[in-house]
C-alpha cells in the first residue's frame, strides 16, 4: 500500500501520553520508507519517504532533539564579496559552507536569494547559480550574534535568542536578541494550524518545523521536477506534511534547485547528499546549487548551554 500525505496521521506512533507533538517514532508502512538512520546517538534522525499519492514524492525528513546539549544547529553565510557594497555573500558549494564549521553532521539550505545587477544595471542572464557570483540574501541571516542580513517584512524569520529559545515569526524588533538566524518566504504552519494560500505550484521545497513545546526540529527537503521520480509539493501540502510530522509551527524556505540536504556518511565521516537536487549537469546527473548560507547541525561541547537550550 502505498500512502498520500494525508494518511502519515495513522501512521505515527504517538508516544508521551498520546500528543502528536511528543512523537518520536516514526511506524510508517515499510513500503513507504527507503531508509531510516539516526545520527548524535539516536538525538537526530533522518528518514526517507517514498510516496507515489498524490503523484510520485521523495520526502526527507531530519528530526532533532533540542533538549541534548551535545547537538545544536548553525548559520554558515558565505564570504561577503564587497564589503560596505550591495553584496551581503557569494554564491559557494552548500560543503564548502559546512567545512567552514567543525564536526558537522547535516546541511540544510535555507533563505531565498537573488542576483544582483551588473555594473550597467541589468540582471544577469539564467542561470545565475555559479560560485563567486555576488547576491542579496533574502531575510534574516544571523550567526554568533551578527546579524548579517536583516529580516524584512515579507519574510519569516526562524531563530534562536541569546538565551537559547527557539523563535519563528517577525524578528524586526528583537534583532538585538538574536543569536543565530535564517529565514523563507512564509510560514505555512502557526500555532497547530495549517495558514491557508491558494498555491498549487509543485516544486522543490524546504522547510523547518518546531513542536509547540519547542522540544524537536525538524527540517524537510522534498525532492521535485523530476517526473516519474518525484514531481514537488505546494506549500499547502508541505504545511500538512508539517502537522503530520507533529509540528506546531512550520515555515517554508527556499526551494527549487536550492533545496539540499546531506548527511554524514560513515566510515570516513564525509558529507553526502541524501535527497536528489533538480539541477542537472552533462549526462543527467544531479548536482548541488552553490548557495550564499545553509543551516549545520554539528556535534558540540555539551556543557555550552544550560539544562534546557528550547
Amino acid at each position: 500500500m502505498r500512502w498520500s500525505i494525508g494518511m502519515l496521521r495513522r501512521g505515527l506512533l504517538l508516544i508521551g501520553g498520546g500528543s502528536m507533538a511528543c512523537a518520536w517514532t516514526y511506524a510508517y508502512a515499510e513500503d513507504g520508507i527507503k531508509e531510516r538512520r539516526e545520527l548524535a546517538a539516536g538525538h537526530v534522525s533522518y528518514v526517507h519517504m517514498e510516496r507515489q499519492m498524490p503523484r510520485p514524492m521523495q520526502i526527507h525528513v531530519l528530526k532533532m532533539d533540542l533538549t541534548f546539549r551535545g547537538i545544536e544547529w548553525k548559520v554558515v553565510v558565505a564570504k561577503d564579496p564587497d564589503g560596505d557594497g550591495p553584496a551581503e555573500a557569494e554564491l559557494t558549494s552548500p560543503f564548502l559552507l559546512a567545512n567552514q564549521s567543525t564536526n558537522v553532521i547535516a546541511v540544510v539550505n535555507t533563505n531565498p536569494w537573488s542576483a544582483l545587477p551588473d555594473e550597467d544595471g541589468k540582471q544577469p542572464d539564467k542561470p545565475v547559480w555559479f560560485p563567486g557570483r555576488p547576491v542579496d540574501i533574502s531575510g534574516l541571516a544571523a550567526s554568533d550574534g551578527t546579524i548579517l542580513s536583516k529580516p524584512g517584512a515579507s519574510y519569516v524569520s526562524v531563530w534562536r535568542d541569546k538565551d537559547g529559545k527557539h523563535k519563528m515569526g517577525s524578528a524586526k524588533a528583537r534583532v538585538d536578541t538574536i543569536e543565530e538566524g535564517f529565514g523563507g518566504f512564509q510560514q505555512i504552519v502557526s500555532e497547530g494550524k495549517r495558514i491557508e494560500n491558494n498555491d498549487t505550484s509543485l516544486h522543490p521545497r524546504t522547510g523547518v518545523g518546531f513542536d509547540r513545546e519547542r522540544r524537536f526540529m525538524w527540517f524537510v527537503v522534498v525532492d521535485g521536477r523530476q517526473p516519474g521520480y518525484s514531481e514537488g509539493m505546494t506549500t499547502v501540502e508541505l504545511g500538512d506534511l508539517f502537522l503530520e510530522l507533529g509540528c506546531w509551527d512550520a515555515s517554508n524556505l527556499d526551494g527549487g534547485g536550492s533545496s539540499i540536504m546531506a548527511l554524514k556518511q560513515e566510515p570516513k565521516a564525509t558529507l553526502v547528499t541524501a535527497n536528489r537536487p533538480s539541477d542537472r549537469v552533462l549526462g543527467g546527473f544531479s548536482v548541488a546549487r552553490p548557495l550564499p548560507m545553509v543551516v549545520v547541525l554539528k556535534e558540540t561541547d555539551q556543557s555550552k548551554h544550560g539544562p534546557d537550550n528550547r
